[in-house]
């Protein structure tokens, strides 16, 4: 059971070493860290579309506001101040 255990984590060692070094190979570094996700892009949430319909002013953040410069009432503010 042990062994069985030992190989396991050998073949995964083996494929994420082998991985990395033909996925990165012109600069590769060991120590720079696992490459095993890549990152999706980030969008707006889906409910700006449904504020937007409203009337509502929405930014690429995902903040939910109506109003003008001068007086803003922000519905949903998911990072910083439009």
């Amino acid at each position: 059971m042990q062994l069985q255990g030992l190989l396991t984590a050998l073949a995964f060692i083996t494929t994420i070493t082998a991985q990395q070094f033909f996925n990165n190979a012109p600069q590769f570094n060991p120590w720079e860290g696992l490459k095993l996700l890549q990152p999706f892009p980030t969008q707006a949430p889906y409910y700006t579309d449904y504020y937007k319909r409203q009337g509502y002013e929405t930014d690429e953040k995902g903040n939910v506001w109506t109003g003008n410069d001068a007086a803003k009432f922000m519905i949903f503010a998911r990072s910083s101040y439009p």
